[in-house]
């Protein structure tokens, strides 16, 4: 697609906030897609690059989320400070509000869940020792109960654009967090889809887990593909992604970027179906029959993706789970196995 997109851009060493102008009919302003993360010196940097595009911190007056994750909503409870409404998908509020709290609770879960998928402990140990390390540069102060307020899937934002005014509107597409979103620009047929498409990458689907302790872990990977399906259908003309592929980056056709995801899925599902066929095994020795070679630091990864077909055969009945000694789940086929 030419032309100017309708968005402005601040740049957060990879992240991307897309600061939007509001319709003055609307009552003028700012509204930003994603908060941006919060480490040393990265409020000043977005201050900076605010005032650059012509605006200070107090015109912002919302901030929308696309989802709970650290680098996205790190600096939400800043905005906030700054007198901007800040706003997610309900499922991913509790994220916001919550901010280190939830991200040491997903943590937590997570190991639990690993070791209940057959990762031997000092492995779960290697694999935490390792998001740690990723994540240590990242701050993440929860937002106040009272700045945050839930998103509306279809809402629209009336905004300016390059040819004039147009409609900034809200899409649910849960998968990469339960309350993940994008917007789409009516008018242009840009999608600003935070991580739920990147270019040259294959986002996670992730292992999520409620807020309550004793409820079972959501299961990520078949709304995921639901909503890449549905954004492969929508006529798009550009997709702007929450991060930078690269210098130089230009946005991506989101048409391709979702045939891509979606080859990638049918590719490891099938991955998966033939190792199932194989015989009754945990997550962790699917990933290794599929993986031999992989790394022991990289299984988490692997686990992951196996865990999420898992799910998408329990839910359509070509996988069962059968209970192992020690508190283990292990998987079996329960139909026929298609391996080609």
């Amino acid at each position: 697609m030419s032309g100017p997109m309708t968005a402005d851009v601040i740049s957060l060493r990879s992240n991307r906030i897309y600061a939007f102008r509001i319709a003055e009919r609307s009552g003028g302003g700012r509204l930003l897609l994603d908060a941006g993360p919060d480490y040393e010196g990265a409020w000043d940097e977005a201050v900076g690059q605010g005032y650059a595009l012509g605006f200070p911190p107090e015109r912002v007056r919302a901030v929308i989320v696309t989802h709970g994750h650290a680098d996205h909503a790190g600096l939400a409870y800043r905005w906030a400070e700054a007198g901007a409404r800040i706003f997610a998908l309900a499922p991913d509020m509790t994220a916001l509000t919550a901010g280190d709290g939830w991200r040491e609770h997903q943590a937590r879960r997570g190991r639990e869940e690993m070791g209940r998928h057959g990762c031997p402990r000092e492995t779960v140990k290697l694999i935490d020792e390792i998001r740690r390390e990723r994540s240590s540069f990242l701050r993440w102060k929860g937002a106040p109960w009272g700045s945050v307020a839930p998103a509306v899937g279809d809402h629209v934002f009336a905004i300016e654009g390059p040819g004039g005014e147009s409609s900034l509107r809200i899409v649910a597409a849960p998968g990469h967090t339960p309350g993940n979103l994008g917007a789409l620009v009516e008018e242009t047929g840009e999608f600003y889809g935070g991580d739920t498409l990147l270019p040259g990458r294959i986002p996670s689907a992730g292992l999520h887990f409620h807020s309550s302790t004793g409820t079972p872990r959501w299961p990520s990977l078949p709304p995921y593909v639901r909503s890449v399906e549905w954004i492969g259908s929508l006529p798009l003309t550009r997709l702007l992604p929450g991060h930078r592929a690269g210098e130089g980056d230009h946005p991506a056709d989101p048409a391709t970027e979702a045939r891509r995801f979606l080859a990638h899925y049918r590719r490891r599902g099938r991955q998966v179906r033939v190792a199932l066929a194989e015989g009754p095994a945990t997550a962790y020795e699917l990933a290794r029959r599929i993986f031999p070679r992989l790394p022991e630091r990289r299984v988490g990864q692997a686990m992951t993706e196996v865990i999420g077909h898992l799910d998408v055969g329990l839910q359509e009945g070509t996988a069962r789970r059968e209970d192992a000694a020690g508190g283990l789940w292990r998987y079996a086929p329960a139909g026929g196995i298609e391996a080609g």
